[in-house]
């Protein structure tokens, strides 16, 4: 097992340096212009991703929040149905 303090000489750690070219190079594999393209469609796309996920929490919010209501309406009428069977039961008793 190598010591973690001992220098790494397999790894060697070098600049990387890459060259846009210019609109007017028509063989450039890819232009300044081609990069702006690509950087505004990335951007609509993030838009729209991170538009349409709020719209989805917005809705599982609300999913959730009309299931708690129908949770708490029905506890509140099991509540009510055991009140009465417990006042007339004491009715019965006394």
């Amino acid at each position: 097992m190598k010591d973690d303090s001992e220098s790494n000489d397999e790894f060697v750690a070098t600049d990387f340096s890459f060259h846009v070219e210019s609109d007017d190079d028509d063989d450039a594999p890819m232009t300044k212009g081609d990069f702006r393209k690509l950087n505004k469609k990335l951007d609509e796309i993030l838009s729209q991703s991170s538009t349409l996920l709020n719209m989805k929490y917005g809705e599982l919010i609300s999913s959730h929040q009309e299931t708690i209501q129908k949770l708490v309406q029905a506890n509140a009428n099991n509540l009510s149905q055991h009140k009465k069977l417990v006042e007339d039961s004491s009715k019965i008793i006394t």
